[in-house]
């Protein structure tokens, strides 16, 4: 695997391009790694912090995958949860970064960032009857219940509170939405799963 890996690596750069590495895990107990760690020696670095070789996790679905094409302007709407129960993020800096990373494309008109104003899941649920949206872009806590087997984000309650959106609840808040394209959860724990 490593020889490949660096192989393919090589020749990506030959061709000044990227390479993705796609994780299709089926064993559970492999599927429960933090493969987002994964370390390269050889280049000193982690692959997840590596521009240059992103890594994704494939699951195998049992619908066939449609194509998710759309017309620009990509609509992403951003939301930032800090609940006063947890370490509290610096949303001006977290929201600087994003704008950084989009501006020139927002400047162009191929996209559009807009940022939700509350942090509870009615929040989430009116701003997306208001879309449409094709990205929703998290900001926040995460946590895994390996009594559930089920991821949650943060959000938050009416007196600051956390309150746990479970990934299920997520799923069928988003699920109407057909122009919805991406979901990005930048939480802790995002990618982990249970044993089963």
């Amino acid at each position: 695997i490593r020889s490949c890996y660096r192989s393919s690596l090589q020749k990506a750069r030959e061709e000044k391009k990227g390479l993705r590495i796609r994780l299709r895990i089926e064993d559970p107990d492999l599927a429960a790694l933090p493969w987002e760690y994964l370390y390269d020696e050889a280049e000193g670095d982690y692959f997840c912090l590596s521009t240059e070789t992103p890594l994704i996790r494939f699951l195998e679905l049992p619908r066939p995958s449609e194509p998710l094409t759309t017309k620009p302007p990509l609509n992403i709407l951003g939301m930032i949860a800090s609940p006063s129960d947890l370490l509290s993020l610096d949303v001006e800096r977290e929201k600087a970064q994003m704008v950084n990373a989009v501006e020139h494309l927002i400047e162009k008109g191929v996209i559009t960032l807009s940022w939700l104003e509350g942090q509870s899941w009615r929040a989430l649920q009116a701003a997306m009857r208001k879309g449409p949206w094709h990205v929703l872009h998290f900001i926040g806590h995460g946590v895994f219940d390996d009594d559930t087997g089920e991821g949650a984000i943060a959000l938050v309650n009416d007196d600051g509170s956390i309150y746990h959106l479970a990934a299920g609840n997520l799923g069928r808040l988003l699920a109407g939405h057909h122009s919805m394209r991406m979901v990005v959860l930048n939480s802790c724990e995002g990618a982990r799963s249970s044993g089963t």
